[in-house]
């Protein structure tokens, strides 16, 4: 770290001072060709990003630097900084030339002082030498192994007329030095030069580092401190203060010599930033409000001299760059084959803004793939460029291209977010190649441009292929751009519940939440009291609420919106909108049940779909249910419902939907908030199959074998024609329970009551028919009509037929089939012959057995009517 502005010597130069000469050098010149001017192994030396001066050998040996002075001055000072990677050694140590009688630090005649850092054994300790011809005599000696392994030290020097020596260090780098050893020699030299010689082998030769020499009269510091930035810190509740040299830690670290004006509030953390001493890290008790100005007042601060600060108030403001304000704003996952650009991938990014931009701290995440982005500027209304390190020199000087390490976009499409320097998110984009329009451009070449900057959150719809020559516009006005505004209002989709205090909200789309405001945004009518309401990241298209009290089962509650929350666009959610939420229960054997199949939609789209019914008193969240399809025990394939959860409440309907919207345009939804899309549902034969509910652990909850010949025998085509469950307590297995959705409810009823659905009419008497008289059409009214049979025992065989007026047999709707106490028949209107029958007055016959072989006979009349 380098010192600051007021020290009595601030740059690296030769400076005379009252006929004394001075030297001091902190590296933050360029090289080694300013005063002072360094003599020795140059070329084995480097100045570090941090400005400090660092051995950079190629090989095992000795290097040396050194500085020519005048031999001037009875009291002398050194001053410097040593850091030793490495425990030091025989073979590998420092020697620091404090002064020699000769202009070469390698002369074998030289006579000298040192000081001695690194040595054989473990004790190794700093230790001052005079050196001469004749051989080194010890003048003092530290503490034995203070310096025994890798350190860093702050070192202080001093030498009186009457030849008394000190030897100071800092351990903490603070500027608070203590005595270490003290000694005194007789011998006089005459000094013309400084300096230092590393001895080091191999794996050494670049773990030496220096810094901020010092050396002439004592050093006497008589300037105060000073203020010289305040800057924000790395959260909304720090501020960071730059002062214009090391400053007293005592002082530093009084909590109440730092007060916010505003708000009064004093700080309640503070760290003191290590080596430097020079800056101070302040944490108040609440957030600093984006683009307020405010004013800090600071007093009672002191250097390691004693010079106190004048007591000031400084203002200072929070500028972050905030969430739409950078966009991702084009796309080239995909550059094979070229178009006309460079074939390198990149990401362009769009200043919002009417300022300049320097950003520093920011990350771009792929996938989960995490790069930082190197300190880049971009001008207002502006663009950059992200593109990998190794292709960056493809795109010219005329763009402003920004490398990341590395970058490796999945061409099909991934989310891709933009981090701030707190890791807030900036943008975020799940783009997919689907989005490509036409979609030829989406075999690569050609990027995908934003439309409308203003409309920052929307998908698909605000973004599409690049229509230039060259594929993309790699930091230029996209050429697709164009006015796209949202009109469409933000609303609640569903709210799930996560654990007993908390619940999730989701949207329709991409919100802003407005954080001053959240404990007012919502209520519940219970005794439920909210806690905190959070956005939920990435997609930022839910909120998490948590409650004060936990949610007692069997208890469904319901949240109001009570306050203004908007879109990416400023468009708001109605208010007073109202969902219920409660604690789900685990789904049993018939909680859930399959109520509507469209396995055959018009030709073969992704129309079809799966209704379940939730016939239990339990709330069901469908992240626990699995759906799939195939196999006679366990489904082939299957998945589950909704993995992000769904509350489904007692007596609802929900069509599970590859493609929600095509459902919604080829039938009529009157509930479309009850469609589910799941693009993983698994396919479903047209034909025959079979649709399993099961539990995660595949145990089972429903399963409906299907078959088309279940459909409606007069039907023409049963393409895009639904089977409907005709009650939910019939058996899922029962044939009978099921029939083709009615041509007047178009065939389909996704998400509410069944066009077919009816319930069984429980009566004592051994056969009953509703309706008596039915019209089989097909039009969702009295399309079939139900025969109940309830039987004395059980284990009946059951003969049941349909005759005509003339005794002919008709149909035959069950034949010596095992039947229970109570069991349903449909009759459809149908002969064996799969004919429409005539209408007229028909007989039903029931002849049924149980196991003492006595049969008895029962009949009815059924009135079948064209309408």
């Amino acid at each position: 770290m380098k010192q600051s502005s007021i020290l009595l010597i601030l740059l690296p130069f030769l400076l005379i001072f009252q006929g004394q000469a001075q030297i001091y050098d902190d590296f933050s010149g360029n090289g080694f060709n300013l005063s002072p001017h360094w003599h020795g192994d140059v070329e084995n030396f480097c100045i570090t990003p941090n400005y400090e001066l660092q051995l950079n050998s190629s090989s095992a040996g000795n290097s040396a630097l050194w500085i020519e002075t005048d031999n001037e001055g009875e009291n002398l000072e050194w001053r410097f900084r040593i850091k030793m990677e490495f425990s030091p050694s025989a073979n590998n140590f420092t020697k620091f030339y404090l002064l020699c009688d000769s202009n070469n630090l390698y002369a074998d005649t030289k006579r000298a002082y040192f000081l001695q850092f690194g040595e054989n054994g473990s004790n190794d300790a700093i230790e001052l030498f005079y050196e001469s011809p004749y051989g080194n005599i010890s003048i003092c000696r530290g503490n034995n192994g203070i310096i025994a392994s890798a350190f860093q030290l702050d070192v202080k020097v001093t030498k009186d007329r009457n030849n008394n020596w000190q030897i100071f260090i800092s351990e903490a780098l603070d500027g608070n030095y203590h005595l270490d050893s003290y000694g005194y020699s007789d011998s006089t030299i005459y000094y013309h030069s400084i300096g230092f010689l590393c001895q080091y082998t191999t794996s050494n030769k670049n773990k030496f580092i220096f810094d901020d020499i010092y050396f002439g009269p004592p050093w006497i510091d008589t300037i105060a401190p000073k203020i010289m930035s305040i800057e924000q810190g790395d959260d909304y509740c720090q501020v960071k203060i730059k002062f214009s040299e090391k400053i007293n830690r005592q002082t530093a670290l009084q909590l109440s010599n730092y007060t916010i004006e505003e708000s009064g509030e004093i700080a309640i953390a503070c760290q003191i930033t290590t080596p430097s001493y020079d800056e101070v890290i302040l944490t108040f008790p609440s957030k600093f409000k984006n683009k307020r100005l405010y004013h800090l007042h600071v007093e009672n601060i002191t250097d390691n001299f004693g010079n106190k600060m004048e007591n000031i108030t400084f203002p200072f403001s929070f500028f972050v760059i905030e969430r739409n304000e950078v966009l991702i704003h084009e796309i080239m996952a995909d550059p094979f084959p070229t178009v006309g650009l460079p074939p390198v991938e990149y990401v362009e990014l769009f200043n919002r803004l009417d300022t300049d931009l320097l950003l520093s701290g920011w990350h771009f995440q792929y996938g989960t793939t995490k790069r930082l982005i190197p300190d880049f500027k971009i001008e207002k209304k502006g663009f950059a460029v992200l593109v990998p390190m190794a292709s960056s020199s493809q795109f010219g000087n005329t763009i402003n291209i920004v490398p990341l390490s590395m970058l490796n976009i999945v061409d099909a499409g991934q989310p891709l977010t933009l981090f701030n320097q707190y890791d807030e998110i900036i943008h975020y984009i799940n783009f997919s190649k689907k989005w490509h329009d036409p979609p030829y451009k989406s075999g690569g070449g050609w990027s995908l441009e934003m439309a409308d900057p203003d409309n920052p959150c929307t998908g698909k719809e605000n973004w599409k292929s690049s229509c230039n020559e060259r594929g993309g516009t790699p930091g230029e006005e996209n050429s697709i751009l164009t006015s796209n505004p949202d009109v469409t209002n933000p609303k609640i989709v569903k709210v799930v519940v996560v654990d007993s205090l908390t619940i999730k909200v989701f949207f329709s789309e991409t919100i802003l939440m407005n954080y001053e405001k959240a404990l007012r945004l919502f209520e519940e009518d219970g005794d439920l009291e909210i806690e905190s309401v959070e956005e939920v990241p990435p997609e930022h298209q839910s909120l998490h609420i948590r409650f004060q009290q936990p949610m007692r089962t069997n208890t469904i509650y319901t949240l109001w919106l009570r306050d203004t929350i908007c879109d990416c666009t400023g468009l708001a959610v109605h208010q007073g909108e109202a969902w219920q939420f409660g604690l789900p229960q685990k789904a049993e054997k018939r909680d859930l049940i399959v109520n509507e199949v469209l396995s055959n939609p018009y030709g073969n789209t992704d129309a079809d779909f799966v209704e379940i019914y939730n016939r239990s008193d339990k709330i069901i969240d469908l992240k626990t249910v699995r759906i799939g399809s195939g196999g006679t025990h366990f489904p082939d394939k299957s998945v589950i419902i909704c993995a992000e959860g769904y509350n489904l409440f007692p007596k609802t309907h929900l069509a599970i939907c590859k493609n929600p919207s095509l459902t919604a345009s080829q039938y009529i939804c009157p509930y479309p908030e009850q469609l589910l899309g799941n693009d993983s549902l698994p396919n479903f034969a047209n034909s025959f199959g079979v649709v399993h509910l099961t539990d995660l652990t595949y145990n089972e909850i429903d399963k409906f074998n299907y078959d088309e010949t279940m459909h409606y025998a007069l039907l023409q085509s049963v393409d895009g024609v639904s089977l409907e469950r005709i009650n939910y307590n019939g058996e899922t297995q029962n044939r009978n329970n099921w029939k083709s959705a009615a041509m007047s409810a178009g065939f389909a009823t996704p998400g509410y009551v069944n066009s077919q659905y009816s319930q069984i009419i429980e009566e004592d008497k051994i056969i009953t028919i509703f309706p008596e008289v039915f019209s089989p059409d097909n039009d969702g009214f009295d399309d079939f009509t139900q025969i109940s049979c309830s039987f004395p025992e059980s284990e009946n065989r059951v003969l049941l037929q349909i005759l005509d007026e003339h005794g002919n047999l008709v149909k035959t709707l069950a034949n010596n089939q095992i039947c229970t106490f109570k069991e349903t028949f449909i009759w459809d209107g149908t002969t064996d012959k799969n004919r429409k029958a005539p209408p007229n007055l028909y007989l039903v016959r029931l002849q049924y057995w149980n196991l003492n072989g006595k049969a008895k006979h029962k009949h009815a009349a059924v009135g079948l009517v064209e309408r």
